[in-house]
């Protein structure tokens, strides 16, 4: 679940001071409604931050009811605070409610307190919670489209789990139509998949064409790969990622039934007390 506590910092605070004073005045000239009946008062700035401060306390202790009773008296004192959206739809999911936690999350998304790839994520459980698939599947898809980085785990999302079976969930994470004994088909669908993710959430080539030495790469790649035993491809993908120039795309191999590359219980390091001498030492670990 988010956090709703500002990051340390000069920075931040100020920040989150000027939100909080934003949304606060919103909402000092509205009635509201407390308990169910009307108390003919308005919220005040710092009554509006104590109770917007003890929802956050609440949804953290788990007490979601009375959260969700909360911060719906905040919104309808203010509506244009995401935060309290965000909280509201964190708070009715919580208590499985989760069509009623679909307007709020879109809410937080609207108002920018959501990012978009993780709002639509959010959406898709809610909605493959509730058993309705076509459009859990959309807001996978456009969660996705969005940049949400982490596809490894919705095969593991057990929110997710009335998708699991459908062609079009397994599609979306790059595994239609390949079977162990399509080796060659499988291997190059393997190549797309690295390729189309790459174009989808890379930093740099989510944006701009990727280099002519990878598009180079990936084509010959694709073409040795007939004749490649399998650890020979790992290997060329993994030369692949390093023609992007950077040091945070890799793969991990180890878990992979084809391809898989054995590894040595062997590390190496520089000697502490070799003055003269940069040569490492290898370390056998036992």
């Amino acid at each position: 679940m988010p956090s709703y506590v500002c990051d340390k910092g000069f920075a931040s605070a100020l920040l989150c001071t000027l939100l909080i004073a934003v949304t606060a005045a919103a909402a000092v000239q509205r009635p509201v409604e407390l308990n169910g009946r009307n108390e003919g008062t308005v919220i005040k700035p710092a009554d509006y931050y104590r109770r917007a401060e003890e929802a956050r306390q609440l949804v953290r202790a788990g007490r979601h009811e009375r959260a969700a009773e909360l911060l719906e008296v905040l919104i309808r004192a203010n509506p244009a605070d995401g935060d309290n959206w965000l909280m509201l739809g964190s708070a009715r999911f919580a208590l499985k409610q989760y069509r009623a936690a679909v307007e709020p999350y879109t809410k937080a998304v609207e108002l920018g307190f959501l990012d978009t790839a993780q709002g639509a994520y959010q959406l898709a459980r809610c909605y493959s919670l509730l058993g309705e698939k076509e459009p859990a599947l959309l807001w996978l898809e456009r969660s996705l489209q969005a940049g949400y980085r982490y596809k490894s785990r919705l095969e593991r999302d057990e929110q997710l789990k009335s998708l699991r079976a459908d062609p079009r969930f397994l599609r979306l994470l790059g595994r239609a139509g390949v079977t162990a004994a399509a080796r060659v088909d499988g291997w190059r669908g393997d190549l797309d998949y690295l390729v189309a993710e790459i174009k989808r959430v890379h930093s740099r080539y989510r944006r701009e064409p990727l280099p002519a030495e990878f598009v180079r790469a990936a084509d010959e790649t694709r073409r040795a790969i007939p004749r490649l035993a399998d650890e020979e491809v790992v290997v060329k993908f993994q030369r692949l990622l390093a023609l992007l120039g950077d040091g945070h795309s890799l793969t991990y191999p180890f878990a992979m039934k084809l391809g898989a590359l054995r590894r040595l219980p062997l590390s190496f390091t520089s000697s502490p007390t070799a003055s003269t001498s940069s040569t490492p030492r290898i370390i056998c670990e036992h």
